[in-house]
């Protein structure tokens, strides 16, 4: 009689331990975390930008650089052109701050922004890029925005040199695929080869013309100077000093003075220093700088100083050391020039 109770029991024990396992395997289970790209940093695979240059002026050493770009949508997707941008390599000859320019697009030079951007550190055959942008729209597959007429001109006029040392020309009088022309989207770079980086290389020189149209022996000395960056990463002038060597004589002191520099003669600092010992030599004109910087393949420019004794006796320029006759600018090797205490220019008498 008490067999169907003792059933019941185990029927409700065996619900009771499925119900407890049953429970026990959901719980045990845990969600996989998942990241996912943001929607409006994701590319499709397929999408493809390519970039194509011409030349408008064959490469000529001219006041500007005249060159043409054109961007491809070779990929199967519409690309958003707000986030892309085209870099032309080019160096600046020492022509100083270059200036960019859009003549005429096909594409609308109204929808493009232009910069020019000074590389910190040198590249191959390059030390500017001239940068790209887009204001709007987009580039549908298949289809190509086309900037027919760009141009790089010189702040001052100086001709810029020979274009086949600049990193992205290529001399085409069409538009032809060009990898040393580099696109990005977004900042990662798409299409081309960045130049590689080259080693610093820090050196100067120092061009002089004599700016006394009398005779060398008279009461005033006139050492025009200029300090030329022969390096390839930009210079401070306030590491450079430079030295012209001279006989005063007399025990009278010598007198410089600033008549002219093309970066202002505020930034220019002279000195006279007695010394002995040195042949053509009893003293020395020390120029020291400001904070000033010069490109690579730049120049301070004309300094034109003049220097006289403090009784106006006469001085004889024909025994200085430095003194030469050119008067137009000339590399000389006998005026001296030193990067932070260290002669990198010219012999010392």
């Amino acid at each position: 009689m008490r067999r169907p109770a003792l059933v019941l029991v185990l029927v409700v024990a065996v619900l009771i331990a499925g119900a407890g396992f049953a429970v026990a395997a959901f719980t045990a289970a845990k969600p996989t975390p998942q990241t996912f790209a943001a929607a409006d940093s994701f590319r499709p695979p397929n999408e493809k930008l390519v970039a194509q240059s011409k030349t408008n002026d064959g490469g000529a050493a001219a006041g500007q650089l005249q060159l043409g770009l054109l961007l491809r949508n070779t990929g199967a997707t519409r690309v958003s052109l707000s986030t892309v941008k085209i870099r032309y390599w080019f160096t600046a000859d020492g022509t100083g701050a270059p200036q960019p320019q859009c003549y005429y697009a096909l594409y609308g030079c109204q929808r493009l922004t232009l910069n020019i951007v000074r590389l910190s550190d040198p590249r191959e055959k390059a030390d500017h890029y001239l940068e790209v942008g887009f204001v709007d729209k987009a580039l549908s597959a298949g289809s190509s925005a086309q900037l027919d007429q760009l141009a790089v001109v010189s702040f001052d006029g100086t001709s810029y040199d020979q274009q086949g040392d600049d990193y992205s020309f290529k001399n085409q009088a069409s538009f032809t695929d060009n990898v040393a022309v580099t696109v990005y989207n977004g900042g990662e770079l798409v299409w081309g080869v960045e130049p590689a980086a080259v080693p610093v290389v820090e050196a100067i020189s120092v061009d002089y013309a004599n700016g006394d149209l009398e005779q060398p022996a008279n009461t005033v000395m006139k050492p025009f100077l200029s300090v030329l960056d022969v390096g390839n990463i930009p210079l401070d002038l306030s590491g450079v000093t430079v030295r012209y060597w001279f006989t005063r004589e007399s025990e009278s002191p010598v007198q410089a003075y600033c008549d002219y520099a093309e970066i202002g003669c505020n930034h220019i600092h002279l000195s006279v220093v007695p010394i002995s010992g040195r042949p053509g030599a009893d003293a020395y004109l020390e120029v020291a700088f400001d904070p000033v910087q010069v490109d690579a393949e730049d120049s301070s420019g004309p300094i034109h100083i003049r220097m006289q004794r403090s009784d106006w006796g006469p001085l004889d320029e024909s025994n200085d050391y430095s003194y030469n006759s050119n008067q137009y600018f000339e590399p000389s090797t006998t005026v001296t020039a030193y990067l932070r205490g260290k002669l990198l220019w010219g012999a010392e008498p």
